[in-house]
């Protein structure tokens, strides 16, 4: 398991006065390049602000479900955990949707 900031400067919240977008484009370009190299089953990617990034970190569109496949690795959108009205449901059932995909692709 990892978890990585898209942005990588310190900030209590997102309302934080701060260049939010100075290292963005390099940050994007590494995540990438570590998610094709260690090809990790799947990545959640959390927020939905930062769609055109995650789709630069998988390269291509994600379909209406919010996945996306980049080579063995399937990446998934996610709102942010503590989005409100989120509850332990939404997980169980990405994770479920997630296993199903893994599943199936094996099985190919």
């Amino acid at each position: 398991t990892c978890a990585i900031e898209l942005c990588g400067l310190a900030a209590p919240s997102m309302q934080t006065s701060q260049d939010r977008t100075r290292f963005l484009s390099g940050r994007v370009e590494r995540i990438r390049e570590a998610a094709l190299k260690h090809a990790p089953t799947f990545i959640v990617m959390y927020g939905q602000g930062n769609r055109k990034e995650w789709e630069r970190i998988a390269g291509g569109k994600f379909d209406a479900n919010g996945i996306c496949r980049m080579g063995k690795t399937i990446a998934a959108t996610a709102p942010h955990p503590v989005t409100r009205g989120l509850g332990n449901e939404y997980w169980v059932t990405l994770g479920k949707s997630l296993r199903s995909i893994v599943k199936t692709s094996s099985e190919d």
